[in-house]
């Protein structure tokens, strides 16, 4: 009892602290500011990715949408493409589902990431446990471990396999410093004992068994495992433009045409939405949030619940001295320094073998990115949508960062730091749940009428509806915190169920925290997010 009091009083200064942190600090204050404002729209002229090179064709540029939909998904991404694909397929196109994108289709956080398939399991297992139970915690590791076997399902279904370059590799867990190698292994005994089935998939390797690695001798320790890889744009493209050939009456998709506000019902059993765009106003009964890190300016009930943050990827030739034997065969999280909030990550394009090429030729390039937690950059791109430029202190060290991670093939056991020849940087946006977990499912009218207008309607008689939907709402999956490819795409399976009129989720699925209630809205604070980031 005394020690639960004890708990309860540290983490009610802890509070106290970071809101005078949040107050009195002016960086800090800065950023309290910039999550209270709306994100805007996304920026028409972002920073080019190189995954969307060349350009998928899918999506009307010039038509209007239709004036009416049964349901309306804003967002283009794996979410997006998830709920879209479900719906469709599901009802055989029995209801009629039009996606709205800003810019270019696919190109918010999807297809700006790191095209890993690897999940964070042990790290997080036990800060889980403690915070929702043995039970919830185990849900939130296995829907995380399922996406590369269900990705891998669908990569096949779509004829997707070689365009996608879904595949599974090798996953490394890479540390450079002894006090977290020894304390992860500390939380993996944890990982282990509870899901004894999952910690059987590790293998952790330390001593000489690193050396076979190739990694640089400051390596401590390693933790390898099965995960996953994929080009995340071909993955998301192919779906929806398979979608829009077989639904041509009832699914449309139309690009650079940004949602710019959406008027409520005054009725929400029987009124329409009204969702509002340059091109036209469409009606409908459900409108689908997909767009992640952007999701609280079209809901601004949902400012300081889900948050921007600016991140920063590269692609570029690998250095001289690595062994590349293994191209596209393996995926590396590279922890520098004692903290495990700094991080690096990186994967490889698979290169051309036996003389044939990919779908897509690549050069072996290396995907790499990361740097968020230097140089208090947490503080300044947490709050940032702006994807049309990157921080330069970020750009600068995955310049130079790759090399010295691995040990050199040239009599040089420690590479210096030198920059590598860099082919392309990009910029993306991440949506960051305050609370550390995506928010999956119907928004509750509390939180959906903050800070929004009643439709005037247009007395028109709307369409009967399908007898297979909800009853009309407005609906999200969003917030993954930089873990999308592990969460989006079963999240937005569920997602497209509800709204399909599911009475109950699936037994695998963590609703209980994942859900949207007033309960976790209330609780949900960004004061929360940065104590979870400094690891108090």
């Amino acid at each position: 009892m005394v020690s639960g009091l004890l708990k309860t009083i540290r983490r009610l200064l802890i509070r106290v602290l970071v809101r005078a942190l949040l107050l009195f600090v002016p960086p800090l204050r800065r950023l309290a500011a910039r999550v209270h404002q709306s994100p805007g729209l996304p920026h028409p002229r972002p920073t080019e990715s190189y995954w969307a090179v060349p350009p998928s064709g899918a999506g009307e540029e010039q038509k209007s949408p239709p004036e009416y939909a049964d349901v309306v998904i804003i967002g283009s991404g794996i979410t997006g493409a998830s709920v879209a694909r479900r719906l469709l397929d599901q009802t055989g196109g029995g209801i009629r589902v039009v996606m709205l994108e800003a810019r270019g289709v696919c190109s918010g956080a999807t297809g700006r990431n790191g095209g890993h398939i690897s999940p964070v399991l042990y790290p997080e297992y036990e800060s889980l446990k403690n915070a929702y139970g043995g039970a919830s915690a185990s849900k939130i590791i296995r829907l995380r471990t399922s996406h590369l076997d269900e990705l891998l399902g669908v990569a096949v279904e779509e004829d997707l396999v070689e365009r996608s370059q879904c595949r599974e590799v090798r996953t490394f867990d890479v540390y450079y410093s002894r006090a977290l190698f020894e304390e992860m292994k500390r939380r993996f005994e944890v990982y282990r004992e509870d899901i004894p089935d999952e910690g059987d998939e590790y293998q952790v390797l330390e001593g000489e068994d690193v050396e076979t690695l190739g990694l640089s001798t400051k390596t401590f320790g390693v933790f390898a495992r099965s995960g996953g890889a994929i080009h995340p744009y071909r993955f998301v493209t192919g779906i929806l433009e398979r979608l829009l050939k077989v639904h041509t009456k009832t699914f449309s998709l139309h690009i650079h045409t940004p949602c710019t506000s959406i008027a409520l019902p005054a009725d929400e059993n029987t009124g329409m939405y009204e969702v509002v765009t340059p091109r036209g106003t469409i009606r409908t009964r459900h409108v689908v949030h997909a767009t992640n890190g952007w999701a609280s300016h079209l809901l601004p009930g949902m400012r300081t619940k889900i948050v921007p943050a600016r991140g920063v990827m590269t692609a570029r030739a690998p250095p001289a001295h690595i062994d590349t034997s293994w191209a596209g065969e393996r995926t590396f999280v590279l922890y520098p320094k004692r903290g495990d909030h700094h991080f690096d990550y990186l994967t490889q394009q698979p290169p051309a073998r036996n003389g044939k090429r990919p779908a897509f030729p690549s050069n072996g390039e290396m995907m790499f990115g990361g740097g968020f937690a230097r140089d208090g950059s947490y503080i300044t791109e947490t709050g940032v949508a702006d994807d049309s430029a990157w921080k330069p202190s970020i750009a600068k060290h995955l310049c130079s960062a790759l090399g010295p991670y691995f040990r050199s093939g040239h009599g040089n056991p420690t590479p210096s730091a030198a920059p590598d020849a860099e082919i392309h940087t990009w910029s993306g946006i991440l949506g960051i749940s305050t609370d550390g977990c995506p928010w999956v499912g119907r928004v509750p009218r509390a939180i959906a009428h903050v800070g929004r207008t009643i439709a005037a309607g247009t007395g028109e008689q709307a369409p009967p509806a399908p007898p297979r939907l909800a009853a009309p709402g407005e609906w999200i999956a969003a917030g993954y915190s930089g873990e999308g490819m592990v969460h989006a795409w079963r999240c937005g399976q569920v997602l497209a169920d509800m709204v399909l009129g599911a009475d109950v989720q699936p037994e695998w699925f963590p609703g209980e925290v994942f859900g949207v209630t007033r309960e976790r809205w209330e609780r949900a604070s960004v004061e929360g997010m940065v104590e979870a980031f400094l690891g108090v």
